[in-house]
């Protein structure tokens, strides 16, 4: 009889081992629920950076083209501080890709 006890005893820590892995699986999922939610607004916020990030590029390469072209001499033309806003637009975006 001792060890039909043991047996009985071992399936009963079974079934409860099996009950408490069941309800770690929920609190993970809903944890992994609450943090896809917390993190959707930013990954629309990079995603939209990630693909404006060519439209600052080409603009610093146009506001370089025009702002040397143009006024080489006048330093406080409109086109030049462009040209550096759009410069420094740049390096902001790159350092905040890496």
């Amino acid at each position: 009889m001792p060890v039909a006890s043991k047996i009985n005893e071992l399936a009963a820590r079974k079934r409860l081992l099996v009950a408490e892995s069941d309800l770690n699986r929920q609190a993970l999922t809903l944890e992994l629920c609450t943090i896809t939610q917390k993190t959707a607004r930013f990954e629309r916020w990079a995603l939209l950076g990630w693909k404006a990030y060519p439209i600052f590029q080409f603009g610093v390469r146009l506001a370089k083209t025009f702002a040397t072209r143009k006024h080489r001499s006048d330093s406080s033309s409109r086109l030049s501080i462009i040209s550096r806003s759009l410069q420094l637009a740049g390096v902001v975006l790159r350092a905040l890709r890496q």
